[in-house]
């Protein structure tokens, strides 16, 4: 038996495995958390099955609209005379379209790579593990920009720090969603990684989105009953397991402190979340007063949809538009994609990278079954 080497399937598993892991083996010269290899890799994707992604392009409104974006991103990369700092902030927009495009096409030539995902999946579970138990310096020196307060805070897994980590679990929950074996498993192991390992309040804000979203889409099912059962047992549980084996966590001061002074209290006490806020609130104002027109890449700004709605202004509002409105294809109750529509629309404000193609990867994602049932139910039955 001849054994054919076959090079798409070696390009297919990097790209899902750097699509996965977009905060290792950091750059030459790139003082960057996210990693350029997973846009290099889609631009490479894109070039050997062009005619299957312009097809894609062709066939779905999401592609077209970002388009725009792009070509803004485009005149202000030129405008700032190509400079690196003008790269780092236009690869956020360059990803948000190419890479988004490069993985849909993955998806229609590939199919969902299931196994795949979870080998990656099971690497962070390692990683974060030896991490926590052992050393939290494992693997330091493979992630970039990689900071952590070691005597406070979680784990960082395979992220630049703890609330990256807890981001990138939300990722991952919606990829194991669409498991067709073992689904619930995957699910639990990688909500207890965002709680029990990385320990991040704004991490667990988005799982907390997530699964609000998925009680809401099982609502007067069977399903429902035991998501709410599983939910409440898994905070006392996930919450006694802390306070018993890391009293001291950063999670743990914050939950006692949500308890005993309320949100407000919590967020005027804590630093970290103090300086998140603000820099959403001053995003926003920046942007608003510049009536949306578009300032360009001179500036880091600490947050997702405001970075984006700073740098390109009205044209921006459209990338988060349709971050927004692939992610409500999550769920498939139309009350149930409007409300996910808004909660991933507050959330993404938050400190994340819009150009993390674990983020782009959920989008492709969501678009791909969502066409894909659409298609089905528009084929006529054979008789």
């Amino acid at each position: 038996m001849v054994i054919r080497f076959r090079k798409p399937n070696i390009l297919l598993a990097l790209m899902v495995f750097f699509s996965m892991t977009p905060f290792i083996l950091p750059f030459p010269g790139l003082g960057s958390d996210m990693q350029p290899y997973a846009l290099l890799l889609g631009l490479c994707m894109l070039m050997l099955y062009s005619n299957q992604a312009l097809g894609a392009m062709g066939r779905h409104w999401q592609f077209q609209v970002l388009l725009v974006p792009l070509v803004v991103a485009v005149l202000c990369l030129v405008v700032d005379m190509f400079s690196l700092g003008g790269f780092r902030g236009a690869y956020n927009h360059f990803s948000i379209m190419l890479v988004f495009l490069a993985l849909y096409t993955l998806l229609e030539r590939f199919e969902f790579p299931e196994s795949q995902i979870k080998t990656v999946i099971w690497i962070w579970f390692a990683v974060a593990t030896i991490q926590f138990l052992f050393d939290r310096e494992f693997l330091a020196q493979f992630i970039s920009g990689e900071r952590e307060d070691a005597y406070r805070r979680g784990v960082v897994g395979l992220c630049s720090e703890a609330s990256f980590f807890g981001i990138s679990c939300f990722y991952f929950l919606h990829m194991a969603s669409r498991f067709k074996k073992h689904k619930v498993f995957y699910m639990i192991l990688i909500t207890a990684m965002s709680v029990l390992y990385a320990q991040s309040m704004q991490g667990l804000l988005f799982i907390a989105v997530f699964y609000i979203g998925l009680l809401v889409d099982s609502i007067n099912s069977r399903k429902g009953i035991f998501l709410v059962i599983g939910i409440v047992v898994g905070i006392v549980v996930g919450f006694l397991v802390l306070r018993k084996f890391a009293p001291t966590s950063r999670l743990v001061q914050l939950f006692e402190s949500f308890f005993e002074q309320g949100v407000a209290g919590t967020v005027e006490n804590d630093a970290s979340a103090t300086v998140r806020l603000n820099s959403i609130l001053n995003a926003i104002k920046e942007a608003l007063s510049s009536y949306l027109i578009p300032q360009g890449f001179n500036r880091r700004i600490g947050s997702g949809f405001g970075g984006l709605l700073v740098e390109l202004g009205v044209f921006g509002l459209v990338e988060t538009f349709v971050i927004a409105y692939c992610f409500s294809l999550q769920y498939k109750k139309r009350y149930s994609r409007i409300l996910y529509f808004l909660l991933v629309y507050f959330v993404m404000f938050s400190n994340t990278q819009m150009g993390n193609p674990q983020l782009l990867f959920v989008m492709a994602i969501n678009l791909y079954y969502h066409n894909k049932e659409r298609d089905h139910e528009q084929t006529p039955a054979l008789a």
